[in-house]
């Protein structure tokens, strides 16, 4: 993922913390803010509790996968025209360790829709 697509300071995190909307899938959280900067910047977050490095690296590596192939068409729809982005943050949970690919996947796709930010 490019560098200007991620989210790495501690100070964006806690704005989207504080500020952002924050939905729930079994799998994983998915918070979400408007930004000013023209395009959609991500933040993962893998923590200790979900395995191993190897587990978390996984993990991770599937994530920017499944985020690379729908950056496209993520957008929020009060912003589509101004083209203006999003700030998303991705905070995995326990129970994805034992799902497939597809599985997050579709957990990546519902948490898009039910925040509203697929064209």
């Amino acid at each position: 993922m490019e560098k200007r697509l991620r989210l790495r300071g501690r100070a964006d995190f806690a704005r989207l913390r504080a500020e952002g909307h924050t939905l729930q899938h079994r799998l994983l959280m998915l918070s979400y803010l408007p930004n000013e900067q023209g395009h959609n910047r991500y933040g993962l977050v893998v923590s200790r509790r979900i395995g191993k490095a190897v587990a978390r690296n996984l993990i991770r590596r599937r994530l920017r996968e499944i985020l690379q192939h729908r950056d496209p068409s993520i957008a929020h729809p009060k912003y589509a025209s101004d083209k203006k982005g999003c700030d998303i943050v991705i905070i995995a949970r326990t129970p994805i360790v034992d799902a497939s690919y597809q599985e997050i996947d579709e957990a990546v796709g519902d948490l898009l829709r039910r925040a509203r930010l697929l064209l």
